[in-house]
């Protein structure tokens, strides 16, 4: 498994996710499924990812923002994902400070640790951002996908309007 930073920095989507994230097909791994719509991309957690797991993630979101110029994430945490470790937390917060998405949802309503966590890397980060990027937590799916709509909406309409 890689581990050194030039190790991750070199994983690469296969060839078959990149046409599925093309197509708009969902992709299911033993840790993750993802469902795409556009630029708003569903991960549902089942486990805890390794380092390199981490970072192929950050690959699939890097491609629908690629293919979109937008990145929308709704991010929800099972009872089984653990809490980010100091290595995954790094990785976390350096992604979305060069990449990062325009808004992000987190459901872990039973996950305090690992909802706490994030809320942690995401307040860091943000002191580093120039523009804010929106990011909240919600106890349901439902609340997250409304608010998250809403968000890209607003994005749409102020990219649409004449300056």
């Amino acid at each position: 498994m890689p581990t050194s930073e030039p190790e991750l920095d070199a994983i690469r989507l296969t060839p078959q996710h990149r046409a599925m994230v093309h197509q708009g097909t969902r992709i299911e791994t033993e840790l993750f499924d993802f469902t795409f719509e556009r630029d708003l991309v569903t991960m549902r957690a089942k486990g805890s990812p390794s380092l390199p797991e981490l970072v192929y993630i950050f690959r699939i979101l890097e491609e629908v923002r690629r293919l979109h110029k937008r990145l929308y994430v709704i991010s929800v945490a099972g009872p089984h994902v653990a809490t980010p470790s100091a290595d995954h937390r790094r990785w976390v917060a350096q992604w979305d400070r060069a990449q990062g998405a325009d808004a992000i949802a987190i459901i872990a309503p039973h996950n305090l640790l690992f909802s706490t966590a994030m809320n942690l890397i995401f307040r860091a980060v943000a002191l580093f951002r120039s523009q804010p990027r929106p990011s909240a937590f919600f106890s349901t799916e439902a609340d997250a996908r409304a608010w998250i709509l809403s968000i890209r909406s607003e994005h749409e309409q102020r990219t649409a309007s004449p300056k």
